[in-house]
């Protein structure tokens, strides 16, 4: 008997769009007609290799309807995630774009997410991953196309799929096209504390101010349209690079010498502050520097704005993130250069919380995994405190 046909891939080292700070790789093997996904997580995000602590999910199988998808071909990497529902981007040889699948890591169930069309297509996986955003309460999805797939002069469509939940499992809803676009330097993320509400900044390219825009995707309208803050001059944090280098960066202060390159933001957990980041460089100097913008997220206000030059002689990162730590107290930075693993290049820390619940709940943070707070022997209110669940 004729053994079936068996192709394996397996993706890059991913950081979701999310604020739980989660790490994953997905090994994926054709066999027959079966797709057989393999979920891994790095469980300790300060080695971000490799060789760190891994947690492996059960293996997610899905029944590939040849006659529409044919086989899986390329990476399949996870792009969002929400506690154990994770969504993912693939591509089918029969699809004429990117195809998104819905896993629940803990049942290991998988299904399509539906679309009309082939929004995406195949080539934007090289510029980068997609966009996913899940709302906090699991209630819509957001798509967008990478950063480096984007010009800063046009706009793109965003898309949205609803999503309702049914015993164990989320069932997506057919995608469609949102009232709002992104461009490059804009950027999107859901409220953790009013699920429903999605932020996106426009930052300018010399990074001295952004326009603010709040949309209500339950009613469907923009509550704050283009409120335009300022972002100050920075304070330079020192690192190994010379005196000299440290005082050009001073000098090239919001001077058309700056060049962007890339941007992300995130909500700190508990949804205080807006962490925007943005990697540029000098132009005269081809200098690598990133800028790091709190903004407070009741008053959009700037709380704290530094900056600081890349250390060493590394060529320019395809990827650049920022994810929040498990305590929510420092917002850590990521890069990634083509099939090197994801690299940490540095971390800025939030405005200190000096309360007495404050500085308990940083305690048992650090020392305890995200896994392991059922376990504690608390009261359930306060483990969904500690799981930042409060907020919906």
């Amino acid at each position: 008997m004729a053994q079936p046909e068996r192709s394996t891939t397996t993706s890059n080292l991913v950081i979701p769009n999310c604020v739980q700070n989660r790490t994953f790789v997905v090994t994926s093997q054709m066999t027959g007609g079966e797709a057989h996904f393999t979920i891994n997580e790095l469980l300790d995000t300060r080695c971000a290799s490799l060789n760190g602590k891994w947690k492996q999910y059960n293996t997610c199988v899905y029944e590939v309807d040849k006659d529409n998808y044919g086989r899986v071909i390329g990476r399949v990497n996870i792009i969002g995630c929400q506690d154990n529902h994770v969504v993912l981007q693939a591509i089918f040889n029969e699809q004429q774009g990117i195809s998104f699948m819905y896993a629940n890591l803990s049942t290991g169930s998988m299904h399509m997410i539906p679309a009309e069309i082939a929004y995406f297509p195949w080539n934007v996986v090289y510029k980068g991953n997609v966009q996913c955003h899940l709302s906090p309460d699991l209630s819509c999805a957001m798509f967008g196309l990478p950063q480096n797939y984007m010009s800063p002069v046009k706009n793109f469509k965003l898309l949205i799929s609803d999503i309702t939940r049914g015993e164990n499992d989320l069932e997506f809803h057919s995608i469609r096209d949102a009232r709002f676009s992104l461009k490059k330097y804009k950027m999107i993320a859901f409220d953790p504390r009013k699920p429903h509400h999605a932020l996106l900044v426009h930052i300018n390219p010399y990074c001295y101010k952004c326009g603010i825009e709040i949309w209500d995707l339950k009613e469907d309208y923009c509550i704050m349209c283009k409120r335009i803050v300022k972002t100050g001059k920075s304070t330079i944090i020192p690192n190994k690079r010379s005196d000299s280098e440290t005082e050009m960066l001073q000098t090239a202060e919001h001077s058309i010498d700056i060049q962007m390159l890339q941007t992300h933001m995130v909500f700190s957990r508990a949804g205080r502050y807006l962490i925007i980041s943005c990697l540029s460089i000098l132009r005269d100097f081809v200098v690598p520097q990133v800028r790091v913008i709190f903004l407070d997220t009741d008053s959009f206000q700037v709380v704290k704005n530094v900056c600081f030059l890349l250390e060493g002689d590394q060529p320019l990162p395809n990827l650049f993130v920022s994810s929040m730590d498990n305590t929510d107290t420092k917002v850590i930075l990521w890069s990634h250069i083509r099939e090197k693993p994801v690299r940490k290049i540095g971390e800025v820390h939030l405005p200190s919380d000096l309360t007495l619940q404050g500085m308990c709940k940083k305690t048992i943070l650090t020392h305890c995994a995200a896994g392991d707070m059922d376990r504690l022997p608390l009261p359930g209110e306060l483990i969904r405190i500690l799981q930042f669940k409060f907020l919906h």
